[in-house]
Parts: C-alpha cells; sequence; structure tokens
C-alpha cells in the first residue's frame, strides 16, 4: 500500500518531494483515527447514547480516511490522460521543427517557449529543458522525463531520440510521424472514454439521494426497534 502511494505521489509532485508529502499524507490519516475516539463520545452524548448514530459517525470517518486515497487515484488519473491528451500535438510540432533543420534540444526548447505555462505536460518539457541549459546530457535529460511521464508511448519515442542522439542516423523524423499516428490512435481512445465516463458520473449523484433515503427511512426503525428491546 505504501509503495503504490509513494508511486502516485512521486508521479506528481516528483521523486525529490515524495518522501514530504508522504509523511503529510499519512499525518491526516492519524488525525482522522485520533478523532474518532472524542467524536463517538460526543455524538453517543448529543443522541441520548443511540447506537445508530454511532455507527453512522464510524462509517463518516471512515470514508474521511479513505478520501486522500480516492484524491490521489483522481490526481493520477487526470494527470495522465492530460499527458495523452498533449503528447500528439508535441511529436507534431518536434517532427515539424525537426524537419526545419533545428536540433532536437533546440526543438525541444522552441516548443517549451511556446506552449502551456499551466499545462501539465508542459512543466515536464520546461523541467527537461532547465537540465539541459544546466549541462545534463541529452539521453540522461530525455530518459528523465519518459520516467517521470510514466507513459508506453511516450517511453517509445524517448528511447528513439536517445538511441538517435548517442548512435545518429537520419531516420529520425520518419519514425516520429509512425509514431506520432499512434499517438493520435490513443488520443482518440482516451477522448472516447471521457465520453463514456461523463455518463456513468450523472448516476453518482443519483446513488447520494438513494442512500439519504434509505438513511431518512432506516434510522427512525433503528431507533424504536432499540427503545422496545432497552423496554
Amino acid at each position: 500500500y505504501d509503495r503504490r502511494t509513494i508511486g502516485s505521489i512521486s508521479e506528481i509532485y516528483g521523486q525529490e518531494y515524495s518522501a514530504f508529502y508522504i509523511r503529510i499524507f499519512h499525518a491526516k490519516k492519524v488525525v482522522l483515527l485520533t478523532l474518532i475516539v472524542p467524536g463517538e463520545l460526543l455524538v453517543g452524548i448529543l443522541s441520548d447514547y443511540q447506537a445508530v448514530f454511532n455507527v453512522y459517525i464510524i462509517l463518516l470517518f471512515g470514508i474521511l480516511i479513505f478520501l486522500d486515497d480516492i484524491r490521489l487515484s483522481r490526481q493520477v488519473k487526470k494527470r495522465r490522460l492530460e499527458i495523452q491528451l498533449e503528447f500528439p500535438n508535441f511529436i507534431n510540432k518536434l517532427t515539424l521543427l525537426l524537419n526545419a533543420g533545428l536540433t532536437i534540444s533546440k526543438a525541444w526548447e522552441k516548443i517549451s517557449l511556446d506552449s502551456k505555462k499551466d499545462c501539465t505536460f508542459y512543466k515536464e518539457v520546461e523541467k527537461t529543458v532547465s537540465q539541459l541549459k544546466t549541462g545534463v546530457s541529452e539521453s540522461e535529460a530525455f530518459g528523465e522525463f519518459a520516467k517521470r511521464l510514466k507513459a508506453p508511448e511516450i517511453s517509445r519515442v524517448m528511447s528513439t531520440i536517445i538511441q538517435n542522439t548517442k548512435k545518429g542516423g537520419k531516420d529520425l523524423v520518419l519514425t516520429l510521424k509512425l509514431q506520432s499516428n499512434e499517438s493520435w490512435e490513443i488520443r482518440k481512445n482516451a477522448v472516447r472514454r471521457l465520453g463514456e465516463e461523463a455518463s456513468t458520473k450523472l448516476l453518482f449523484p443519483m446513488m447520494i439521494m438513494f442512500f439519504a433515503i434509505i438513511i431518512i427511512v432506516v434510522t427512525p426503525s433503528l431507533i424504536s426497534m432499540q427503545g422496545i428491546s432497552n423496554f
């Protein structure tokens, strides 16, 4: 569980900050666990020790404890989707600039300057440019880029670029064009999934309403049953 959590945190905040954010993540859970006991006591006093309300407060704290896990999972999913949507455009721009005679590092820098600064994908592109400017080798910088984004199609493209920077070759542009077509297919599938998820999200408010109705109907019955058993 901890390995999976720290992997997700590293993907969002970066490997260098993962140790800090995993402590915050677990600290929130510890705080909620310590609040359960006084919360149970308070609800017990206010509800005249009705057991059904204590059950509800346990369920509430249980939901709150795992809420951060759900939020983290959604952040990872959103990040990966944004990368899938932006990557085909990036490959197209890179191919055009390489065709125009720019080197890979100069083409990368040009794309970074012209890109959206608030986009997750282009923030990673900009980070790679910063690494290249500080003297990191192209193969190492592009390898780190692939590790941070953790997408199979990006890893394939980066391995092609790294191989080209090490050994040279004339087929890089052609290879990038082929991989660009593959990336566009992945983007189409991602957009199709978005449409399917939008329809399923409409069910969530209905489930909340249904759950609220169950609580309204069941709670008086449980209280009356408890009163009869006490009598």
